[in-house]
């Protein structure tokens, strides 16, 4: 990507591989929940880095009906919800951040541009991340499954009073950038190593992490429409509505 000033009213960001390096620790856990099917390991690989950023839920319901093809209770669902929790939530709140990611959030705020968080980390499970890695006064809102990323972009821009077109998203997965354009917002790619996305192809900006954004100050604020509410950075909000 070329480095010259970017003028954004709002950063969006997703969190796995965006700001924390925690990707493959989610890769590792679909792994490991399925190891008694080492027949489907390779399908369940695949599909899940085709589909970075969607709900683990999702992913689960795909494995049962696709390749288990086994019937899955609401119980049973949300038991396979929480073992994934117990695998990834220690090894993620302990996974380096994305190289220049730390300091872009703090430029912002310093920028007074707010930032905010759409991942398909469960909510709450996600705004406990964000706490215990001490993000909440650099983030301004986030919001986690099942909340749908192109909801939350709409969210934004009701309840901030924000243009998409004003607004710079930047993910690492097809449902980051699906979401961007349905909505109208300029998307940059994080790549990653061994990823099935071929940016190139559908024409997207890529960096390889987010020192761009932080060397020579090239993020920048613009002004917010006339009417804007509450665009000023604050701690994490809990709400996911």
């Amino acid at each position: 990507m070329e480095e010259r000033p970017v003028s954004v009213s709002a950063l969006i960001l997703d969190f796995d591989g965006v700001v924390v390096e925690s990707t493959e620790i989610k890769t590792q856990a679909f792994q490991e929940m399925f190891r008694k099917h080492p027949q489907h390991l390779g399908a369940i690989k695949e599909y899940h880095q085709k589909h970075l950023g969607m709900s683990r839920y999702k992913k689960f319901r795909w494995i049962y009906k696709t390749l288990l093809k086994k019937p899955l209770s609401k119980r049973k669902l949300k038991a396979l919800g929480a073992r994934f929790s117990n695998i990834v939530l220690e090894k993620v709140m302990r996974a380096p951040f994305v190289p220049g990611a730390l300091e872009t959030l703090m430029h912002c705020k310093d920028a007074g541009i707010p930032v905010f968080i759409i991942s398909g980390t469960p909510h709450r499970e996600l705004c406990r991340i964000i706490k215990k890695r001490g993000l909440g006064p650099l983030v301004t809102r986030a919001w986690g499954s099942p909340m749908e990323k192109s909801a939350a972009i709409r969210k934004i821009r009701a309840l901030y009073g924000l243009r998409s077109a004003d607004m710079l998203f930047i993910g690492d997965g097809v449902f980051d950038y699906d979401a961007a354009k349905k909505e109208g917002v300029p998307f940059i790619a994080r790549r990653s190593p061994g990823e099935p996305v071929d940016w190139a192809r559908l024409g997207v900006p890529t960096i390889a992490d987010l020192t761009p954004l932080t060397r020579l100050q090239n993020l920048r604020a613009t002004a917010a429409p006339a009417g804007a509410a509450g665009a000023t950075p604050s701690a994490v909000s809990m709400a996911n509505g």
